[in-house]
């Protein structure tokens, strides 16, 4: 219980000064087509260690047939959000989980007046294990729940519509499917940065999913920009199965026509990349884009560079 004492105050200080940097508060649900590149790959009794962000990873991988799923983030709060997502999906019909967990649902001017209820709260608080119970229900006697859901949270999160184009497990016969599975299962969760990950690694992975962290290169690597980004996902490959993949980057709209931060330019120059990568056997998927389901505009491709061991 010692750790939850100090992520405890983690999370008091971020709702007292309603602090948002990056990485500081908790994504609701993906902000990737996790659809549209996973129902690609076969994870069948797959090991799989990734990104934490949303847990929607973690949870679609174990939809998808992962036998074990490791589960790192520099966010120590992502591992009472999952306890808090697999109680909602264990414990909830879909409505219902629809409704306590999502904020923004119809649009970014529309609150959810039913999100993080205190009722909803109150049926799952039994369903979580002895750290989560501690941390939300101390958070509880001193915010209001909706507060909770207000400062704790990143405000990027789209429509229902969106999420049930992108996240597997937003249809009801998948959310009843891994009601069966996820009250099985216990997350390994490594809270560490990136970059420092493969000290704390014992074992080798099928999969290896970095999600977006390459988008942040610029801000990650500041010293050697890509090339300690290199260095960092060799250290990773380490603990790849042969013919394992590490999934080393997700792209948003690659048509690239939109403004964009200036810090995404070196994992969006996919030439550069590769010789970057020179040794390494990059391949590129490409599928319907978020922005293609929130603008209507099936031109939108998102992508993902990947390679095998």
């Amino acid at each position: 219980m010692k750790r939850v004492y100090s992520d405890l105050e983690y999370a008091t200080n971020l709702m007292l000064t309603h602090n948002r940097e990056r990485f500081s508060t908790l994504f609701p649900f993906t902000t990737e087509n996790l659809n549209g590149y996973m129902s690609e790959f076969d994870f069948n009794g797959k090991s799989v260690l990734t990104v934490g962000s949303s847990a929607d990873q973690i949870i679609n991988a174990y939809l998808m047939g992962a036998r074990e799923v490791v589960c790192f983030d520099i966010n120590p709060l992502v591992k009472y959000y999952y306890d808090l997502k697999v109680a909602g999906i264990c414990c909830l019909e879909f409505s219902e989980f629809v409704n306590f967990f999502c904020y923004y649902s119809k649009s970014k001017f529309f609150r959810n007046k039913d999100a993080f209820s205190l009722d909803i709260f109150s049926r799952l608080l039994p369903f979580l294990d002895s750290e989560s119970r501690y941390f939300w229900q101390s958070l509880l006697e001193s915010f209001r729940s909706k507060s909770i859901r207000k400062y704790l949270f990143s405000r990027d999160e789209y429509s229902l519509e969106c999420l049930r184009n992108i996240n597997s497990y937003f249809s009801i016969d998948n959310f009843n499917y891994l009601k069966g599975i996820l009250g099985k299962v216990k997350l390994e969760f490594i809270n560490e940065d990136v970059r420092y990950v493969s000290r704390l690694l014992n074992r080798k992975f099928d999969y290896i999913m970095l999600s977006n962290i390459s988008s942040f290169i610029q801000k990650l690597y500041s010293v050697d920009g890509i090339y300690g980004f290199r260095r960092n996902v060799l250290s990773l490959e380490e603990f790849l199965e042969s013919n394992g993949v590490l999934f080393l980057a997700y792209l948003y709209d690659m048509s690239y026509e939109r403004k964009v931060p200036f810090y995404w330019d070196a994992i969006y120059d996919i030439s550069n990349v590769r010789n970057v990568f020179c040794d390494r056997d990059i391949s590129m998927i490409s599928f319907p884009g978020v922005d293609s389901f929130i603008r209507g505009d099936k031109s939108v491709k998102d992508s993902v560079l990947f390679y095998k061991k």
